[in-house]
């Protein structure tokens, strides 16, 4: 299982290398119901094509609920519901239906910056601000 783990990880780094290359260019989405479960909230959804494989990448945050006695709890435990986020890399269809989920392994949330950072333009924004004489 270690060189299967070691293989989504080097395809994801080699994601991750390209899109800050600009060699793989990434395009916001907006979430449609295929993509959201009840008690989730999709913070941002970006997608792209590369060899003939559709992708998507997409955070989200879901309330988890402890499962702990509420006579074990007292009071102001703290132990009540968190949020938690969860970053994925799917392989969808035309449809943008899930065919297939990328096992969650670290440089997912690399891949999902490099991304962000892409779409939103920041190395042009910065490039532009420090080039920029005159202010706004």
């Amino acid at each position: 299982m270690a060189k299967e783990r070691d293989k989504y990880v080097d395809v994801i780094a080699k994601l991750v290398q390209l899109t800050q290359e600009g060699k793989l260019t990434w395009s916001s989405s907006n979430p449609s119901t295929t993509e959201s479960v009840a008690g989730e909230q999709i913070e941002s959804i970006f997608t792209t094509n590369y060899k003939r494989a559709k992708l998507r990448i997409l955070r989200k945050r879901y309330k988890h609920e402890p499962n702990i006695s509420p006579a074990f709890l007292g009071f102001g435990s703290g132990a009540g519901p968190r949020w938690i986020t969860e970053t994925v890399l799917d392989m969808i269809d035309d449809g943008n239906f899930q065919l297939w989920r990328f096992p969650n392994v670290g440089p997912i949330d690399d891949l999902f910056s490099a991304v962000q950072y892409q779409v939103a333009g920041v190395k042009s924004f910065i490039e532009n601000v420090l080039q920029d004489d005159e202010g706004p």
